[in-house]
């Protein structure tokens, strides 16, 4: 799955299961990590590891798995 330029994505079609499998990536700005809106904390803490900063400020949200 990927989704990209969609910066008013604000929660993840994604539960913490889904880390387990190891192929999660989340790229993103950090203003937008930062907003967005999880099932729970342990949840969202699952998601920390997957999380890839996008440094510059012209690249938009990316969401990825191998599936």
């Amino acid at each position: 799955m990927s989704v990209e330029r969609c910066p008013n994505l604000k929660k993840l079609p994604l539960g913490s299961n889904r880390v387990k499998e190891g192929k999660i990536v989340i790229k993103g700005k950090e203003g937008w990590w930062k907003e967005i809106q999880w099932e729970n904390q342990a949840t969202q803490n699952a998601f920390v590891p997957c999380f890839k900063r996008i440094a510059n400020d012209s690249e938009d949200e990316l969401i990825s798995d191998d599936i």
